[in-house]
């Protein structure tokens, strides 16, 4: 167990405080094994990731809220994996703004897209503050039931996943998937804890190469090249993802991460 004087150091490293009485129900709850373990919670454990015990009770402690990252991410796995779900995502116009009336009004005729029963008129005449909470409280309500992203990323999803899709090697794969194969949520008991995770892709067939099967995760990298992607696999321990989500639940099948980047290259990392 960290001692304080180890709690002191990591919360001057990280910059913020846990309150004591998280803490103490933090430990409660791992001692009991009340929750679950995530290859995410593991990388903020790991030193290898940059991880370590503080870091990895605030991320078991804090309230999910998705990057911008993460929502571009999203993206790209849907129009790639389940493009009959694309449109969950409402996309913000490009001349949308905080910034002038022109571009709160631009919100507002967009929110109204999304939500019927919103009235753009009613911000007319408001002050800017006024017209920003209001489009602010339109934008956490339509939240609730699309996945927001700007107009600039959406198009940027849309030329990595066209990439990838006419990548040969990776179609010859992904021709065999069906809905049913893709983001499958996983559950399994492994080294004495419950985990519980998701995979971009499950195939029982994976074409003459994998034809007993094949477990695929999609990753977007700052360089997709193949060795630049291995470097960065190894970095962030995309590895033991594999390996965790593989033989955690007993497949005697490969893993693959199909890398992509914002250029528009694309390369397939095979773990077996």
């Amino acid at each position: 167990m960290l001692s304080d004087y180890d709690i002191q150091v990591l919360q001057d490293q990280e910059g913020d405080k846990i309150q004591a009485s998280e803490f103490e129900g933090f430990i409660e709850m791992m001692m009991g094994k009340k929750t679950h373990l995530s290859f995410s919670s593991i990388k903020n454990f790991i030193p290898i990731t940059g991880g370590n015990p503080y870091r990895f009770m605030r991320y078991k402690l804090k309230k999910f809220e998705a990057t911008q990252a993460m929502v571009l991410g999203d993206a790209i796995d849907v129009m790639i994996l389940t493009p009959h779900l694309k449109d969950r995502f409402a996309v913000i116009p490009n001349d949308a703004s905080f910034a002038s009336k022109a571009g709160c009004e631009v919100y507002a005729n967009w929110i109204q897209e999304h939500i019927p029963s919103f009235n753009p008129e009613g911000i007319e005449g408001k002050k800017m503050d006024e017209q920003k909470y209001i489009i602010r409280v339109a934008l956490d309500v339509l939240s609730r039931e699309k996945t927001i992203i700007s107009e600039d990323d959406y198009k940027l999803a849309q030329f990595i996943s066209n990439r990838v899709l006419r990548n040969n090697s990776v179609n010859d794969i992904l021709r065999f998937m069906k809905p049913e194969h893709t983001q499958t949520n996983v559950e399994f008991e492994a080294f004495g804890w419950k985990w519980r995770g998701k995979t971009d892709a499950t195939l029982p067939y994976g074409g003459y190469l994998y034809k007993n099967g094949v477990v695929i995760d999609m990753k977007l990298m700052p360089d997709a090249s193949p060795n630049h992607a291995i470097r960065t696999i190894r970095n962030e321990f995309y590895n033991g993802q594999g390996a965790i989500y593989t033989k955690g639940q007993k497949l005697d099948v490969p893993f693959l991460n199909i890398c992509y980047d914002r250029s528009g290259g694309v390369s397939i990392i095979e773990h077996s």
